[in-house]
C-alpha cells in the first residue's frame, strides 16, 4: 500500500447522493406546483361555470317572474272586466231590458264554461246572501251569507277580495273566490259577485 493514501474508497452512487437528493426535491416541488396549479384550475373554472349557471338561473327566473306577473295582470284584469259585465247585467235587469241582460249573461256563461282567466263560474249573490244567479248549469239558490268573502263585501266601501281556498257549494270544487260589492250609482248595494 502507498502511504497516505486513503484506502477506503467511496462508492460512485455515494458521491451522486446530494446532486440527485436534490432532483428528486426539486421534481416533488415542480410536482407539487403543478397539482396546485391544476387545482387552482379547476377551482377558477368550477367557479366561473357555477357563477354563469347562476347567472343563467337568474336570468330564467327573472323571465318566469315577468311572465307570471303578466298572467297574474292579465287574469285580474279579466276578473275586473266579468265584475263589470256581471254589475252591468243586474242594471239591466233592474232597468227591464231583460234581452241586453240576456245578452250579457251568455257572454259570461261563454267565459265560465272555456275557463277563461281561471274561472270556473261568475255568480251574483243578492244583498242578504243568497245565491242568485251562476254560470254552473243547474245551479239552485242556497244561502252563502255565512262565508267569508260573502260577509266581508256586505260592509260598504268594501273592495275586491280574495278568499282562502275554500270547497264551493255551487261547484263542489276547491277554488280561490274573488268577490266584489256591486253597488248602483248612489251606493246602494245591488249584490255581490263572485268570480
Amino acid at each position: 500500500m502507498i502511504a497516505g493514501a486513503d484506502i477506503s474508497r467511496t462508492s460512485p452512487s455515494a458521491h451522486r447522493a446530494p446532486g440527485h437528493a436534490r432532483r428528486a426535491v426539486a421534481t416533488a416541488v415542480l410536482m407539487a406546483a403543478s397539482l396546485l396549479a391544476i387545482w387552482m384550475v379547476a377551482i377558477l373554472l368550477i367557479d366561473n361555470a357555477t357563477r354563469s349557471a347562476t347567472e343563467k338561473a337568474r336570468a330564467q327566473a327573472d323571465v318566469a317572474a315577468h311572465v307570471l306577473e303578466q298572467f297574474m295582470l292579465r287574469t285580474l284584469e279579466g276578473i275586473e272586466a266579468n265584475f263589470t259585465l256581471l254589475r252591468a247585467r243586474l242594471l239591466m235587469q233592474q232597468a227591464g231590458h231583460e234581452e241586453a241582460a240576456g245578452f250579457i249573461a251568455a257572454s259570461l256563461l261563454e267565459t265560465a264554461a272555456a275557463g277563461r282567466f281561471g274561472l270556473l263560474q261568475v255568480a251574483d249573490v243578492d244583498p242578504e246572501g243568497r245565491l242568485r244567479w251562476s254560470t254552473l248549469p243547474g245551479f239552485r239558490p242556497i244561502d252563502l251569507s255565512d262565508r267569508e268573502h260573502v260577509r266581508v263585501q256586505l260592509t260598504p266601501g268594501a273592495g275586491q277580495h280574495v278568499s282562502a281556498p275554500v270547497v264551493g257549494r255551487t261547484s263542489g270544487r276547491s277554488s280561490v273566490q274573488v268577490t266584489r260589492r256591486m253597488e248602483d250609482d248612489s251606493g246602494r248595494l245591488l249584490g255581490i259577485g263572485v268570480m
